[in-house]
């Protein structure tokens, strides 16, 4: 990055982060960073790393790879190349006004969020605006973004929650109806969020109300009746008590109930990755056909589309303006 004006206001989107390659050695790095982190797993150190160590990283990144390759694009991790083409986008809507850099960070692999932060304040930038593109805050990913930047001593602007802003609700609410032009409403659409343990949402974190808020008012934009959608969530890892209704339980008792045509859409992913594209699309895709179902439409994630530009830029502009130092 050149030296800029200290004028100049640097916006970075923050995502999960992917693995550099769909190999076992890249895949393993990537779930040693990803299952180390506290935020993540929030088992005592002592009980955990045996675990991960000597069980999990032993077995998980060969059948994850498996998975991988089978999403992986000739350009590289869909999750990357989509943020990095919306970091793009972004950055010439934003400049139309101001001078405006934007940035892709992750929190697990490449473009680690401390390294893209100290890099950006090197080259003369003060005003660092975070956009996490989780819209629910969760203790499992904005908080340990806040982590990070804590660590990092670097003043910057983070946008915690945007799970009800108008503007990410009308990109989700024009985004499904342009899906319903081209392919009509299914019997059933199933709005399925990431899980999380139950005990985090009892320690007080709001993610479970959020994502029920978001849809909510999304199937008021979308005029849903109430009979013909559910919140469902997915890719539990771990033992215990986890968010239910669970998103597979959900799509295989719509087939044996002998619901025929469903469609999936994850609000809290904005972009496609392996919980989307494989687990969705792939494996509950061929567990629903098992079941008796006969189609299962994944919704595509916004992604880098002009909705979801349109909808970014006017969620972070007014940080633009304001110039705080810090904000959850």
């Amino acid at each position: 990055m050149k030296q800029t004006r200290p004028e100049t206001t640097a916006v970075v989107l923050v995502n999960t982060g992917s693995p550099s390659s769909p190999t076992p050695a890249a895949v393993r790095t990537y779930l040693a960073e990803f299952l180390s982190d506290p935020h993540v797993v929030d088992l005592p150190g002592w009980l955990w790393k045996p675990i991960l160590n000597n069980i999990i990283l032993r077995t998980r990144p060969r059948r994850s790879t498996a998975k991988y390759q089978r999403i992986w694009r000739e350009d590289g991790s869909p999750l990357l190349q989509y943020t990095n083409n919306l970091c793009h986008k972004l950055q010439e809507k934003l400049q139309e006004n101001q001078s405006v850099f934007v940035l892709p960070a992750m929190l697990y692999g490449q473009l680690s969020l401390s390294n893209v932060v100290g890099q950006i304040r090197q080259s003369g930038i003060e005003h660092i605006v975070i956009l996490p593109l989780f819209p629910q805050f969760s203790s499992a990913t904005t908080a340990s973004i806040i982590h990070t930047l804590n660590q990092s001593n670097i003043p910057t602007t983070i946008l915690a929650q945007y799970f009800d802003h108008p503007a990410y609700l009308t990109a989700l609410s024009q985004h499904i109806s342009n899906f319903w032009k081209q392919h009509a409403p299914a019997e059933k659409i199933l709005f399925s969020f990431h899980g999380l343990p139950v005990k985090r949402i009892q320690n007080g974190d709001p993610y479970y109300d959020q994502c029920h808020v978001t849809v909510k008012k999304l199937a008021e934009m979308l005029n849903l009746n109430p009979s013909t959608y559910v919140v469902g969530f997915q890719s539990r890892f771990g033992g215990g008590a986890w968010l239910k209704p669970n998103t597979k339980e959900i799509l295989l008792d719509w087939a044996k109930q002998g619901v025929q045509r469903v469609q999936v859409f994850t609000p809290g992913f904005t972009i496609d990755c392996l919980e989307t594209l494989h687990e969705i699309e792939i494996e509950l895709a061929e567990e629903f056909y098992s079941a008796g179902g006969k189609q299962l439409q994944y919704i595509p994630a916004l992604n880098d589309t002009d909705l979801h530009v349109l909808a970014l830029a006017e969620i972070v502009r007014p940080y633009l303006e304001k110039r705080k130092l810090f904000s959850v």
